[in-house]
């Protein structure tokens, strides 16, 4: 297991529920096949593929699966279908079909192949820290992260979550680090990527990879009134990160030390392999976080 994206939630309550009464709740909504007139099935599986078991639990680390099984059909194949399909229906009739005729002809189209359509599978691990408080969602997408927390809500009955902010914008933040070093937090590192955003939401975009973020290059955008919305950090020399302006954190990969320690773990088997990997990366990223809190001054919340 490894979080390669985050996406983090605070929760509003203190967390009560054990592994087991998780367990119990979540296998009450498990991830089941298509049916064959299904476009798409959401639910929970297995964190570990093989191992009938819903939730894994360590040092107050909660890790859960959500799951996605859908159907495979291209809008395109679907419109090129119904256009050989017009075609045929017209030539036959000597007549030009209305609107809603070739609406009922997609719909059939549609019907008769999805049965046939192939499928595929998506999982995202989430994972609830009881002892913080949050909950992480490996995904770099804000939209697909909403989406596995209300399933979860459901699950749950409720699922009391709020968006983080800080207390002064993060581009700002992140813009001063560049153009006064000092003002890095302890702790913390600039690494070699970055974005910048013109203040203007509908302005330039401008990426780079490689670069020397301190350098004349960087500094000329700057200077012309562009802000950091995306940052690439290394943090204690545990993990390397691109920390964005919306508070996600993408890219994360563990440094020498962190990966020192992920080799030389010796599992006996597979799930206390995964059992090592959610202690070591779990803890890791609940101080990392706390220390982001502490440095952006985390002290509000959007309800999610």
């Amino acid at each position: 297991m490894w979080i390669k994206n985050l996406q983090q939630f605070l929760l509003s309550s203190k967390w009560t529920l054990s592994a087991s009464e998780l367990e119990k709740k979540l296998g009450e909504m498990p991830c089941r096949p298509c049916g064959p007139q299904e476009l798409r099935t959401e639910g929970f599986g297995e964190p570990l593929k093989g191992f009938n078991r819903l939730v894994y639990s360590a040092e107050g680390l909660l890790l859960i699966t959500w799951q996605e099984q859908a159907r495979l059909l291209p809008g395109g194949v679907v419109n090129e279908m119904l256009a050989e399909k017009v075609d045929e229906v017209e030539a036959r009739e000597n007549r030009k079909l209305a609107r809603r005729e070739k609406t009922e002809l997609k719909e059939q189209i549609i019907f008769e192949a999805l049965p046939r359509a192939f499928t595929r599978t998506r999982r995202i691990n989430i994972v609830i820290d009881s002892k913080a408080g949050r909950v992480l969602v490996d995904s770099s997408s804000a939209k697909q992260a909403e989406q596995v927390t209300e399933l979860l809500r459901k699950a749950l009955g409720s699922l009391p979550i709020s968006r983080p902010l800080t207390k002064m914008p993060l581009p700002g933040v992140m813009t001063e680090w560049l153009q006064q070093p000092k003002t890095v937090p302890a702790g913390f590192g600039i690494g070699d990527r970055c974005e910048l955003r013109d203040s203007n939401s509908d302005g330039p975009v401008v990426r780079g990879t490689g670069l020397n973020l301190f350098g004349d290059e960087v500094k000329a955008h700057l200077e012309v009134g562009m802000l950091l919305s995306k940052v690439n950090l290394s943090w204690r020399d545990q993990l390397e990160f691109d920390l964005v302006d919306d508070l996600s954190i993408k890219r994360i990969r563990p440094l020498e030390q962190m990966q020192e320690k992920m080799d030389e773990q010796d599992a006996e088997d597979a799930e206390s392999a995964l059992l090592a990997d959610l202690t070591l990366q779990g803890q890791n990223l609940r101080n990392l976080l706390n220390e982001l809190d502490e440095v952006l001054a985390v002290e509000e919340a959007v309800p999610a």
